[in-house]
Protein backbone atom coordinates (compact mmCIF):
# COMPACT_ATOMS: atom_id res chain seq x y z
CA UNK A 1 0.00 0.00 0.00
CA UNK A 2 1.24 3.41 -0.68
CA UNK A 3 1.80 5.63 1.90
CA UNK A 4 -0.56 8.22 2.74
CA UNK A 5 0.92 11.81 2.46
CA UNK A 6 0.27 13.77 6.13
CA UNK A 7 -0.33 17.22 5.90
CA UNK A 8 1.29 19.04 8.91
CA UNK A 9 -0.80 22.44 10.43
CA UNK A 10 1.61 25.01 8.80
CA UNK A 11 1.53 23.49 5.22
CA UNK A 12 -2.35 23.36 6.16
CA UNK A 13 -2.28 27.23 6.77
CA UNK A 14 -0.39 27.49 3.24
CA UNK A 15 -3.27 25.74 1.79
CA UNK A 16 -6.11 27.04 3.02
CA UNK A 17 -4.58 30.78 2.81
CA UNK A 18 -7.13 31.40 0.01
CA UNK A 19 -7.15 35.13 0.54
CA UNK A 20 -3.39 36.27 0.85
CA UNK A 21 -1.62 38.30 -1.24
CA UNK A 22 1.89 37.42 -0.30
CA UNK A 23 3.21 34.36 1.66
CA UNK A 24 6.81 33.66 2.30
CA UNK A 25 7.47 29.57 3.53
CA UNK A 26 10.75 29.14 4.95
CA UNK A 27 12.47 26.18 6.15
CA UNK A 28 15.34 23.53 5.60
CA UNK A 29 15.65 20.71 2.95
CA UNK A 30 12.90 18.61 3.15
CA UNK A 31 10.72 19.99 5.40
CA UNK A 32 7.81 19.82 2.69
CA UNK A 33 7.61 23.30 0.89
CA UNK A 34 7.18 22.21 -2.53
CA UNK A 35 5.22 19.82 -1.85
CA UNK A 36 3.26 22.28 -0.19
CA UNK A 37 3.76 24.94 -3.08
CA UNK A 38 2.71 22.24 -5.90
CA UNK A 39 -0.76 21.20 -4.18
CA UNK A 40 -1.27 25.56 -3.32
CA UNK A 41 -1.08 25.29 -7.59
CA UNK A 42 -3.56 22.15 -7.89
CA UNK A 43 -6.36 24.07 -5.62
CA UNK A 44 -5.53 27.48 -7.44
CA UNK A 45 -6.43 25.36 -10.49
CA UNK A 46 -9.29 23.67 -8.72
CA UNK A 47 -10.86 26.69 -7.81
CA UNK A 48 -10.83 27.99 -11.50
CA UNK A 49 -8.21 30.28 -11.61
CA UNK A 50 -7.15 30.62 -15.36
CA UNK A 51 -3.96 29.10 -16.09
CA UNK A 52 -2.99 32.20 -17.99
CA UNK A 53 -2.76 34.02 -14.62
CA UNK A 54 -0.09 31.54 -12.80
CA UNK A 55 3.19 31.51 -13.61
CA UNK A 56 5.67 29.22 -11.78
CA UNK A 57 9.52 30.57 -11.33
CA UNK A 58 12.48 28.35 -10.52
CA UNK A 59 15.99 28.89 -10.64
CA UNK A 60 16.81 25.94 -12.88
CA UNK A 61 14.57 23.62 -14.86
CA UNK A 62 15.28 21.01 -11.86
CA UNK A 63 13.51 23.13 -9.33
CA UNK A 64 10.43 23.05 -11.81
CA UNK A 65 9.59 19.67 -12.44
CA UNK A 66 7.41 18.99 -9.44
CA UNK A 67 5.15 21.05 -10.88
CA UNK A 68 5.64 20.19 -14.85
CA UNK A 69 4.60 16.83 -12.97
CA UNK A 70 1.49 18.04 -11.20
CA UNK A 71 0.22 19.96 -14.42
CA UNK A 72 0.66 17.24 -16.53
CA UNK A 73 -1.45 14.97 -14.09
CA UNK A 74 -4.02 17.29 -13.80
CA UNK A 75 -6.90 16.92 -16.85
CA UNK A 76 -7.63 20.36 -17.80
CA UNK A 77 -7.08 22.83 -20.01
CA UNK A 78 -6.24 25.35 -17.77
CA UNK A 79 -2.83 23.38 -17.34
CA UNK A 80 -1.24 23.95 -20.74
CA UNK A 81 -1.95 27.96 -20.14
CA UNK A 82 0.18 27.73 -17.20
CA UNK A 83 3.32 29.44 -17.19
CA UNK A 84 6.70 27.70 -15.72
CA UNK A 85 9.79 29.26 -16.16
CA UNK A 86 13.29 29.85 -14.92
CA UNK A 87 14.45 33.85 -14.70
CA UNK A 88 16.70 33.35 -17.72
CA UNK A 89 13.75 32.35 -19.89
CA UNK A 90 11.44 34.86 -18.24
CA UNK A 91 13.77 37.04 -19.15
CA UNK A 92 14.92 35.64 -22.73
CA UNK A 93 11.03 35.46 -23.36
CA UNK A 94 10.40 39.36 -23.06
CA UNK A 95 13.44 40.29 -24.26
CA UNK A 96 12.01 38.85 -27.36
CA UNK A 97 8.94 39.95 -27.53
CA UNK A 98 9.82 43.46 -26.96
CA UNK A 99 12.96 43.24 -29.44
CA UNK A 100 11.75 45.86 -32.06
CA UNK A 101 11.32 48.67 -29.43
CA UNK A 102 14.47 48.22 -27.45
CA UNK A 103 17.35 47.07 -29.76
CA UNK A 104 17.93 50.30 -31.15
CA UNK A 105 18.01 51.76 -27.20
CA UNK A 106 20.27 48.99 -26.24
CA UNK A 107 23.09 49.80 -28.52
CA UNK A 108 22.29 46.70 -30.99
CA UNK A 109 23.67 47.80 -34.52
CA UNK A 110 21.22 44.83 -36.26
CA UNK A 111 17.45 44.88 -35.45
CA UNK A 112 16.67 42.31 -36.84
CA UNK A 113 15.01 38.82 -34.96
CA UNK A 114 17.88 38.52 -32.31
CA UNK A 115 20.17 35.30 -31.77
CA UNK A 116 20.00 33.96 -28.38
CA UNK A 117 23.39 32.14 -27.26
CA UNK A 118 23.14 29.00 -24.70
CA UNK A 119 26.33 28.20 -22.72
CA UNK A 120 27.91 26.28 -25.56
CA UNK A 121 27.34 29.08 -28.53
CA UNK A 122 28.37 31.94 -26.01
CA UNK A 123 31.81 29.94 -25.28
CA UNK A 124 32.35 29.62 -28.63
CA UNK A 125 31.53 33.04 -29.75
CA UNK A 126 34.19 34.26 -26.57
CA UNK A 127 36.52 31.86 -28.36
CA UNK A 128 36.20 33.78 -31.32
CA UNK A 129 36.79 37.23 -29.98
CA UNK A 130 39.45 36.72 -27.50
CA UNK A 131 41.24 34.03 -29.57
CA UNK A 132 42.80 36.79 -31.57
CA UNK A 133 43.81 38.79 -28.52
CA UNK A 134 45.57 35.76 -27.00
CA UNK A 135 48.34 36.46 -29.58
CA UNK A 136 48.61 39.69 -27.86
CA UNK A 137 52.18 40.01 -26.12
CA UNK A 138 51.38 39.59 -22.29
CA UNK A 139 47.31 38.74 -22.99
CA UNK A 140 46.72 36.24 -19.98
CA UNK A 141 50.26 34.78 -20.07
CA UNK A 142 50.21 34.29 -16.21
CA UNK A 143 47.27 31.98 -16.44
CA UNK A 144 47.59 28.34 -16.59
CA UNK A 145 44.22 26.86 -17.38
CA UNK A 146 42.78 25.80 -20.22
CA UNK A 147 41.39 28.34 -22.88
CA UNK A 148 38.15 26.65 -22.75
CA UNK A 149 38.28 27.07 -18.92
CA UNK A 150 39.33 31.05 -19.23
CA UNK A 151 36.79 31.83 -21.45
CA UNK A 152 33.88 30.20 -18.93
CA UNK A 153 35.34 31.93 -16.74
CA UNK A 154 34.88 35.37 -18.22
CA UNK A 155 31.22 34.40 -19.29
CA UNK A 156 30.36 33.74 -16.11
CA UNK A 157 31.86 36.72 -14.16
CA UNK A 158 29.75 38.65 -17.32
CA UNK A 159 26.92 37.10 -15.51
CA UNK A 160 26.97 37.56 -12.11
CA UNK A 161 27.72 41.31 -13.36
CA UNK A 162 24.44 41.51 -14.65
CA UNK A 163 22.32 39.51 -11.90
CA UNK A 164 23.59 41.61 -9.45
CA UNK A 165 23.29 45.13 -11.61
CA UNK A 166 27.38 46.03 -11.79
CA UNK A 167 28.25 47.52 -15.17
CA UNK A 168 30.28 45.28 -17.34
CA UNK A 169 33.48 47.89 -17.37
CA UNK A 170 33.71 47.18 -13.25
CA UNK A 171 34.34 43.48 -13.69
CA UNK A 172 37.98 43.89 -13.88
CA UNK A 173 38.18 46.61 -10.75
CA UNK A 174 36.24 44.94 -8.82
CA UNK A 175 37.77 41.08 -9.50
CA UNK A 176 41.39 43.40 -8.84
CA UNK A 177 40.31 44.84 -5.86
CA UNK A 178 39.14 41.20 -4.45
CA UNK A 179 42.70 39.67 -4.95
CA UNK A 180 44.78 38.71 -2.10
CA UNK A 181 47.36 37.07 -3.78
CA UNK A 182 50.47 38.50 -5.57
CA UNK A 183 50.78 42.03 -6.97
CA UNK A 184 51.85 40.76 -10.60
CA UNK A 185 48.76 38.81 -11.02
CA UNK A 186 46.35 41.83 -10.68
CA UNK A 187 47.11 43.32 -14.59
CA UNK A 188 45.25 39.43 -15.62
CA UNK A 189 41.86 41.51 -14.54
CA UNK A 190 42.80 44.35 -17.16
CA UNK A 191 42.62 41.17 -19.48
CA UNK A 192 39.49 39.81 -18.36
CA UNK A 193 37.50 43.32 -18.96
CA UNK A 194 39.31 43.54 -22.44
CA UNK A 195 38.16 40.22 -23.23
CA UNK A 196 34.41 40.80 -22.00
CA UNK A 197 34.85 44.32 -23.70
CA UNK A 198 35.48 43.01 -27.13
CA UNK A 199 32.48 40.14 -26.33
CA UNK A 200 30.10 42.27 -25.74
CA UNK A 201 30.91 44.70 -28.65
CA UNK A 202 31.03 41.03 -30.60
CA UNK A 203 27.37 40.79 -29.42
CA UNK A 204 25.81 44.11 -29.98
CA UNK A 205 27.28 44.23 -33.75
CA UNK A 206 25.71 40.66 -34.35
CA UNK A 207 22.57 40.66 -32.57
CA UNK A 208 23.78 37.67 -30.46
CA UNK A 209 22.65 37.97 -26.82
CA UNK A 210 24.40 35.94 -24.08
CA UNK A 211 22.68 35.28 -20.54
CA UNK A 212 24.31 38.61 -19.66
CA UNK A 213 23.32 40.73 -22.41
CA UNK A 214 20.12 39.05 -22.04
CA UNK A 215 19.63 39.97 -18.71
CA UNK A 216 20.95 43.83 -19.30
CA UNK A 217 18.44 44.34 -21.95
CA UNK A 218 15.87 43.09 -19.70
CA UNK A 219 15.67 45.22 -16.64
CA UNK A 220 17.61 48.10 -17.92
CA UNK A 221 15.12 48.19 -21.51
CA UNK A 222 12.30 46.33 -21.22
CA UNK A 223 10.66 46.36 -17.79
CA UNK A 224 10.97 49.58 -17.70
CA UNK A 225 7.97 49.61 -20.46
CA UNK A 226 4.58 50.33 -19.41
CA UNK A 227 3.47 47.85 -21.66
CA UNK A 228 5.69 45.21 -20.19
CA UNK A 229 4.70 45.37 -16.82
CA UNK A 230 0.80 45.29 -17.87
CA UNK A 231 1.57 42.54 -19.90
CA UNK A 232 3.43 40.39 -16.90
CA UNK A 233 1.16 41.87 -13.82
CA UNK A 234 -1.90 40.06 -16.45
CA UNK A 235 0.08 36.68 -17.13
CA UNK A 236 1.18 36.35 -13.55
CA UNK A 237 -1.33 37.44 -11.02
CA UNK A 238 -0.58 34.28 -8.87
CA UNK A 239 3.63 33.95 -8.95
CA UNK A 240 5.29 30.84 -7.20
CA UNK A 241 8.59 31.64 -6.69
CA UNK A 242 10.77 28.25 -6.00
CA UNK A 243 13.92 28.89 -4.15
CA UNK A 244 13.49 32.38 -4.49
CA UNK A 245 17.02 32.75 -2.64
Amino acid sequence: MAEQWVWRDDQKALLNAANARRLLVRGAAGTGKTAAAVERLRGLLAAGVSGHTVTVLAPQPLLARPYQDLLASVDSPATSAVNVLTFGGLTRRMVSLYWPMVAQAAGFAVTSAPTFLDSESAQWAMAKVVEPLMSSPGFFETVRLPRARIYGQILDNMNKAALVGFELDEIGRRLAVAWSGEAAQVRVYDDVQAAANAFRKYCLTYGLLDYSLTVEVFVQHVWPLAACQNYLKARARHILYENSE
